[in-house]
C-alpha cells in the first residue's frame, strides 16, 4: 500500500511567505547598503576632488599675479640705460607682489640691477661672462609673452627658486634685456601649508614626477642639484606615490580630472591625490596631498 504525504496548505503559505519575506529583506539589505555605498563613494569623491580642486586654484591665486605684474613691466619698461632710475618702482613692484623673493633687469650685455625685498636691497650686477647668459637672452628673445622657466637655484637668496621672466623692448619693438622674479621653493611650500594646515593631510608639489618642487620637509637646494629627488626626499610615505598597493581605491571612479591611489604603512593605508597640471613651466606639475 503506497502512503501519500501530502504537505498541508498552511505550512506551504507560512513557509512560502517566509522564504519570500527572507528573500525579500536580503534584496532591501543588499540595495540599502549598495546605495548607501554608492551614496558614500559620491561624498568621498566629491570631497576629494574640492580638496585638489583647492590646491589648484590656491596656486593660480599665488601665481598668476607675478604674470600679471611681468606684462605691465614689459609694457612700462623700453630703457636700460640707466637701471638705478628704477628703484622706486621696481621696490613698488616687489610690495604689490608679497611671494615674489626678488626682481631683476638683465640688458643684452649682461649688466643688469637686482632688487631684493629683504632689507629692500638694490644692487648693480655685470653677468656678462656668466656661462649661461648667451642661452638664457636668446629663450627670452623669441618669447612672445611671459614664460615660466625651470627651477633654478639663486645665489642671491641661497635657495632654490621658481623662475619667471618676461623680454624688455624699446620703443621700435627692438629687444633690450629682460625682466626676471624669483619666487623661493620654500615659500611656497610655507604657502601650500599655511593654506591646508587645518585639513590634517600633507600637501605636495612634483615637478616632471620625479623631482619634489613643494613639500613641508623641502631643503633649500643646492646649484648641482636644485630640486630634491622624489627618491632622496625624507618623507617615505610620498617616496611610494608611484609605486602604490592600490590603484583603484573606492572613489577612484568618482573622481573628475584627479588620480587616485593608496599604500598600506605598518596598519596605516594612506590615500593619494593628485592631478597633473601644465602652466607652470616646460615640465608637469603633479600637485596633490596625501591622507591616512
Amino acid at each position: 500500500m503506497t502512503v501519500r504525504y501530502r504537505i498541508p496548505i498552511t505550512a506551504i503559505t507560512v513557509f512560502g511567505t517566509s522564504s519570500l519575506l527572507a528573500i525579500t529583506v536580503v534584496i532591501a539589505l543588499y540595495l540599502g547598503f549598495s546605495q548607501a555605498a554608492e551614496s558614500t563613494r559620491k561624498q568621498l569623491a566629491g570631497r576629494a576632488n574640492t580638496l585638489i580642486d583647492s590646491m589648484e586654484q590656491s596656486l593660480d591665486a599665488r601665481l598668476a599675479p607675478i604674470r600679471d605684474q611681468a606684462r605691465w613691466v614689459a609694457q612700462d619698461i623700453n630703457n636700460l640705460s640707466d637701471p638705478s632710475s628704477l628703484d622706486a618702482y621696481m621696490f613698488g613692484s616687489l610690495s604689490a607682489a608679497p611671494q615674489v623673493a626678488g626682481i631683476a633687469v638683465i640688458s643684452t650685455t649682461g649688466s643688469g640691477r637686482r632688487w631684493h625685498r629683504d632689507k629692500r636691497l638694490a644692487i648693480d650686477e655685470d653677468w656678462s661672462r656668466k656661462s649661461w647668459l648667451q642661452d638664457y637672452l636668446k629663450q627670452v628673445e623669441t618669447a612672445d609673452s611671459p614664460t615660466w622657466r625651470e627651477p633654478i637655484f639663486t645665489e642671491a637668496v641661497s635657495s632654490s627658486t621658481l623662475l619667471h621672466d618676461v623680454p624688455l623692448r624699446d620703443a621700435d619693438g627692438k629687444f633690450i634685456g629682460i625682466f626676471a622674479q624669483i619666487v623661493t621653493l620654500s615659500e611656497l611650500s610655507s604657502f601650500l601649508g599655511r593654506e591646508h594646515a587645518e585639513t590634517g593631510i600633507t600637501p605636495f608639489v612634483l615637478y616632471n614626477r620625479d623631482f619634489v618642487l613643494a613639500h613641508p620637509g623641502l631643503d633649500t637646494g643646492t646649484e648641482q642639484q636644485p630640486l630634491q629627488r622624489l627618491d632622496e626626499t625624507g618623507d617615505q610615505i610620498l617616496q611610494r606615490i608611484w609605486s602604490p598597493d592600490e590603484t583603484d581605491p573606492f572613489i577612484s571612479r568618482e573622481l573628475v580630472n584627479t588620480n587616485a591611489s593608496g599604500i598600506f604603512w605598518g596598519n596605516t593605508f594612506y590615500l593619494f591625490l593628485h592631478r597633473d597640471i601644465e602652466s607652470y613651466g616646460p615640465a608637469p606639475w603633479t600637485i596633490g596631498a596625501y591622507l591616512n
